[in-house]
């Protein structure tokens, strides 16, 4: 196999050290871990979203290695996987659920070495997943009832195209896990966030958290030396892409019930009385009224005023005319409409036939795949497209950007176009302009941390 020289360099970094590896989607990870696992004592730990359990990890794992004995744990009967857990392997693969749920069994294996792939599924140090790496490091959450390990997994390694989805105090859990109690940030999250955040409160039960930008450097400094950042434009200069945004104008019905919504935090139309009670609830009515449709309580159908977007979508596949295309939704109701409307398209949602749909839409029996990034946005492959649509938009940049990197990533050919089809005068644009301004905040940490080897 031939590495870049990126990845050489990275392999050599982490051969010294604990490191969390912030490289872009499609700049080989995965290999540069296989290395480091072959480099140290076995058995190794890797933990994983189950998404990519088979189609990354197994596959490459068969691909590279194939002498390794490697057993899976997820997928498995309980009784399954603790029997996996009595016999000797050299690798574990499992995904973070399983991983916490078997804890006290993990701590007893012996594991010499621990891979987190996808590492910014930790970043809230709140959850179950933020506890489990940090017990694998020796260190206990807040509110966990994980006692850490100790010793704890001696080498380290987080994996991550889009460590900093949401905000630059998305780091501290990846590097902690890195780094260890004793080094790194502070080993107290809010201690940390105080120190480079001002929180506000414009309304109630509304928090917002706004970086100090003079401690910029400062914050920069004191992570740098647990991250090695890679772009993914920085390996692969030869990726070309453009970005289209697509305005639609609502219908009469659309504009009545979103600006009913918008001003008042109410629709009253015949039997339906929707009330958006806090400003999350408002957030999640605007998207949803976007794409011509809200969600009522108690789980009624979607209330439906009008099909703006989708005329749309029939207007932009048109122009796309006879090439493979994603389109990209959000909400359930989305998904539905647009496999309704749009002949030879297919969803990729069920894990069990995602392969089989995979492939036949690579070989041509589908000219569309709707997908939500939240489910496959994650260790799919999928160079052979050139276009791919947002239907609509989550303020998650991490989504956006994963998305994106399904086409745009090692072995793209093709200039790839990315469409956005978006209401006018609505929430759609401040989603879009929240997207960019989180992508600036991460491109500029990365291309800081980059030269900062």
């Amino acid at each position: 196999m031939i590495l870049r020289p990126t990845q050489r360099a990275a392999i050599q970094r982490a051969m010294k050290q604990n490191l969390l590896l912030a490289h872009g989607c499609g700049v080989g990870k995965t290999l540069e871990a296989l290395h480091l696992m072959a480099f140290h004592p076995k058995p190794c730990l890797v933990i994983c979203p189950a998404s990519i359990v088979l189609d990354v990890w197994v596959k490459e794992i068969e691909k590279w290695f194939p002498t390794w004995e490697s057993a899976i744990l997820w997928g498995q009967t309980p009784a399954k996987r603790r029997k996996i857990l009595c016999e000797k392997h050299n690798i574990i693969i499992t995904s973070y659920n399983i991983a916490y749920s078997m804890y006290k069994d993990i701590v007893k294996y012996g594991f010499k070495c621990v891979i987190l792939d996808e590492s910014s599924q930790i970043r809230n140090p709140r959850s179950q997943r933020a506890a489990l790496a940090l017990a694998l490091a020796g260190q206990h959450a807040r509110g966990s009832s994980l006692i850490p390990m100790n010793p704890p997994i001696p080498h380290r390694y987080a994996l991550s195209g889009t460590p900093d989805p949401n905000e630059r105090y998305d780091y501290w859990t990846q590097v902690k896990f890195v780094a260890g109690e004793k080094h790194g940030p502070h080993p107290n999250f809010y201690r940390f966030r105080e120190k480079y955040y001002t929180e506000f409160m414009p309304a109630q039960n509304v928090r917002i958290f706004r970086f100090k930008t003079h401690l910029l450097n400062e914050f920069q400094t004191e992570i740098a030396p647990w991250v090695d950042s890679v772009r993914t434009e920085d390996v692969l200069p030869e990726l070309q892409s453009f970005e289209q945004i697509r305005r639609v104008k609502l219908s009469a019905a659309e504009r009545s019930a979103y600006d009913s919504m918008e001003r008042d935090c109410v629709i009253q139309q015949g039997d339906l009385e929707m009330l958006s009670k806090n400003t999350l609830t408002l957030v999640g009515h605007l998207r949803q009224l976007t794409s011509g449709f809200i969600y009522p309580p108690k789980d009624e159908a979607p209330k439906v005023f009008g099909t703006s977007k989708l005329d749309e979508l029939d207007n932009l596949l048109a122009e796309i005319g006879n090439n493979r295309t994603i389109i990209w939704y959000n909400y359930d109701y989305e998904k539905e409409a647009i496999l309704r409307r749009v002949r030879h398209s297919v969803w990729a949602g069920e894990l069990k036939n995602r392969n089989r749909i995979l492939t036949d839409f690579e070989i041509g029996r589908h000219q569309y795949l709707v997908a939500n990034p939240a489910s496959l946005g994650l260790g799919v492959n999928l160079q052979f497209v050139h276009h791919a649509i947002f239907f609509s938009l989550s303020p998650s940049y991490e989504a956006y950007e994963q998305a994106r990197r399904r086409i745009l990533r090692g072995g793209q050919r093709e200039v790839c176009a990315f469409y956005f089809i978006m209401a006018d005068n609505s929430y759609d644009q401040t989603l879009w302009t929240i997207i960019q301004r989180k992508q600036d905040a991460s491109v500029a940490t990365l291309e800081y941390l980059k030269g900062r080897k």
